[in-house]
């Protein structure tokens, strides 16, 4: 056996950028909330693969050295080679912060453009570089790039403001004697191009550039990766400049990150309040009606999920509406299937995973009341690969291949570069060398939180999935009956989808729904996977976060007795998931419901709210050490208005049948290298009679729900778009919420 059996795996860690304290707080907040959820660190690249590959190819016909060279015949360059708009040589200091100096860095950029085109006379050129040491930007006035590119044709300020939708690549600039120069330029990049990233569902990814002093550095960011080059000397490396201002001022909107099959529909927008898109799926175009969700999108990294209630464009008003959701899949993650030769498939779309587990119920014995059930309660998507026309071809848009164009050799060199010289890595061993590149050398200091691979980089392709139906998830419903109904809807489905093989993984408020037509419905599929045998390795952490079971959240067995003496050595435990996770976590969606919902009528005593926000932090904490002990409500009452009573005894005997099923499960362990899963569905007949109890239903039935208002900003701070925190004491609670939920299919 290994040192290391049967020790739960470090906790995972909540994003930051998706807490309600950097959501709400103040700029510093947010600039380290970002840092935070990077791991402290940016991949390093080589200066000319960024050249060469990262940035908008440049046009055929320009050749950078011409340039340079009628620069210097028209003295636009110095003697030595140096930018003479600067007036400065190269050892010298130069104060980009002062407004005399600032401003001739569009001198520069414009004597580059006039000698481009001269040149080459029929360029056109798409992007202006831009100062905007007086402006700010109409999102947030603490937030002041530098300097940015905008299109040519919307250049025009409206109050001295420009939208983030029209900004790209933004730069900062620092003077070499400012105190943190590094830091405080890093902060506030990041932070800029996150706003891009977040505010826009167009923009796939984006550039950014650091100077201090005169020292640069160029960045790039996706949903995938963040990388930075290797400093470069702003005053000496004029090839670099020139290079990098004739490459951004002649690409084209898909070169600088924006997504073609996302587009502004300015007619219904002038409508409206809000912006309308037309968004393309499966050779159909489809107009937003209105936003159901927005998870993920706070920070550089991730998903960047976005749902929107949709109809088919030029439709009537009287048309079916539809639910689309745009997401970045992770790829390299463990839910590729075995094939009949025995290889293994990339990562199926979640439509693929529907027809998967439908081909396997039809294996069962009964299996016509089986399908039935699965095609009754689960959602069926159409999921799409969002296709690009980049560079002259139609590709599949991914990060790895078509963003970063298959050059990602420095993924394998172990460099990075640090984010915040005076925090040092996330990881307690991390080095704090400043912003220079650094090696990490051990697994533990490539550790990025929770359902990241080693590294934080993760292969991504974009995907787009529609559904037919609209429902309410259950994070919008307020009818307490419909959601302890649709609770037992999904137990029903669930034990089909446990008898076919296959586990959900994902079991949260924000994809369980209730329907128009009174049914509770399951959907996003994309994380489910076959279970395992014993030779399969151990399974990664996989959920959202406040509802994960808490054996998957530590990838631990947890209810088996230890042994009284050193165990023999033998096989090592080999953790999976397993039905009961998925039970579980129906477990923890009906606590939340009771602790983040309130009875509109009948709501809980100010006196007790304060202990009701404690016990949120104790059941749903940061990391979730120990957490199962909370599955047993009897010694860990909630905190409830009396009317709650009756949902509370439900979720109190679930609980109870959740531990008896694991410690029965687990009974043999160590002894044997798995748990045994035979006995499962008779832990689903159990969580039924609690869940179809007519007597409570009858007492549960005119009970409306709202948002629980929190007094304790430091309690609202641990409540993450999908994950929670909670500490306190008492009888039987209410509830709260983690981010945007949706309010209709496919929103997870």
């Amino acid at each position: 056996m290994s040192d290391n059996e049967g020790k739960p795996k470090m906790p995972q860690r909540q994003s930051r950028t998706s807490l309600e304290a950097s959501r709400q707080g103040d700029l510093a907040a947010k600039q380290l909330a970002l840092i935070d959820d990077l791991g402290n660190v940016a991949y390093l690249c080589h200066l000319s693969d960024f050249l060469t590959h990262y940035l908008p190819p440049l046009p055929e016909v320009v050749n950078v050295p011409d340039i340079i060279e009628k620069l210097a015949r028209n003295e636009k360059l110095t003697s030595d080679g140096f930018m003479n708009a600067f007036d400065q040589q190269s050892s010298e200091s130069v104060n980009l912060t002062e407004s005399r100096v600032f401003v001739k860095l569009q001198d520069l950029f414009q004597d580059v453009m006039d000698t481009t085109m001269a040149l080459w006379p029929d360029l056109k050129q798409n992007y202006d570089f831009k100062l905007n040491s007086d402006i700010t930007t109409g999102y947030d006035r603490n937030i002041k790039p530098g300097a940015y590119w905008v299109y040519n044709g919307v250049n025009k300020l409206v109050d001295n403001e420009i939208e983030w939708y029209n900004i790209c690549f933004p730069t900062e600039f620092m003077a070499k004697d400012h105190d943190n120069a590094c830091d405080d330029n890093v902060r506030k990049l990041l932070l800029n191009m996150q706003q891009i990233m977040s505010l826009d569902p167009r923009r796939r990814f984006t550039y950014g550039l650091i100077v201090d002093d005169i020292k640069a550095r160029f960045w790039f960011c996706c949903r995938g990766l963040l990388l930075a080059t290797e400093g470069f000397n702003f005053m000496e490396d004029i090839q670099t400049v020139v290079h990098m201002f004739v490459s951004v001022a002649f690409a084209d909107e898909v070169q600088l990150g924006w997504d073609p099959t996302i587009r502004l529909n300015k007619t219904e927008t002038a409508k409206c309040s809000h912006r309308i898109y037309d968004i393309d799926f499966d050779e159909k175009t489809y107009t937003t009606e209105a936003i159901l969700a927005e998870h993920s999108v706070e920070g550089l990294l991730g998903r960047g999920t976005r749902v929107w209630k949709v109809k088919e464009k030029g439709s009537s008003n009287e048309s079916n509406s539809f639910v689309l959701k745009d997401a970045w899949i992770n790829t390299n993650d463990d839910t590729g299937q075995k094939v009949d030769d025995g290889t293994v498939r990339g990562r199926l779309s979640e439509e693929q995973i529907y027809h998967e587990i439908k081909k396997d119920i039809e294996n069962l014995p009964d299996k016509e009341q089986a399908l039935g059930l699965f095609k009754r309660h689960v959602i069926m998507p159409r999921s799409r690969v969002v296709r690009v026309l980049q560079d002259g071809k139609e590709q599949d848009d991914n990060t790895f291949q078509l963003l970063l164009r298959g050059c990602t050799a420095f993924l394998d060199l172990n460099k990075f570069v640090i984010l915040n010289m005076n925090k040092g890595l996330t990881d307690p061993q991390g080095q704090n060398t400043g912003t220079s590149a650094f090696s990490l050398p051990t697994d533990s200091q490539r550790r990025f939180g929770f359902g990241a691979s080693t590294r934080p980089a993760r292969p991504k392709r974009h995907e787009r999935n529609l559904y037919d139906q609209i429902a309410t998830t259950l994070y919008d419903e307020t009818s307490l009956f419909n959601i302890l109904k649709a609770v037992g809807d999904v137990v029903i489905v669930l034990k089909v989808i446990h008898e076919a093989g296959w586990i959900h993984r994902d079991i949260s408020v924000n994809n369980l729904y209730w329907s128009r037509n009174g049914l509770g419905l399951l959907s996003d599929l994309e994380y489910a996977k076959k279970k395992v045998d014993t030779t399969a390795h151990n399974d990664n952490r996989t959920g959202t976060i406040q509802f994960i079971a808490s054996e998957v959240a530590r990838c631990a067995y947890l209810f088996y007795a230890p042994p009284v003496e050193d165990p023999v050595p033998g096989e090592e435990l080999v953790f999976n998931h397993n039905d009961l996770h998925d039970l579980e976590s129906l477990f923890w969606v009906l606590v939340w419901i009771l602790f983040y919902r309130e009875d509109c009528v009948n709501p809980l005593d100010k006196n007790l709210r304060q202990i009701r926000e404690g016990k949120m932090s104790l059941f749903f904490p940061s990391n979730f050490v120990n957490r199962q002990e909370f599955l047993n409500l009897r010694n860990n009452p909630l905190t409830v208005s009396p009317s709650l009573f009756p949902v509370a005894s439900v979720a109190r005997a679930i609980g109870a049948v959740l531990i008896q099923a694991y410690t029965h499960a687990e009974r043999e362990l160590p002894g044997v290298p798995q748990v045994n899963i035979e006995e499962f569905p008779q832990a689903h007949d159990a969580l039924l009679r609690q869940l179809e109890n007519a007597k409570i239903h009858l007492e549960i039935a005119d009970i409306q729900l709202s948002k629980v208002q929190l007094s304790d900003v430091g309690v609202l701070a641990r409540v993450p778009v999908n994950k929670k925190r909670t500490r306190g004491s008492s009888q039987d609670t209410s509830s709260k919420k983690p981010k945007n939920a949706s309010a209709a299919a496919g929103a997870s």
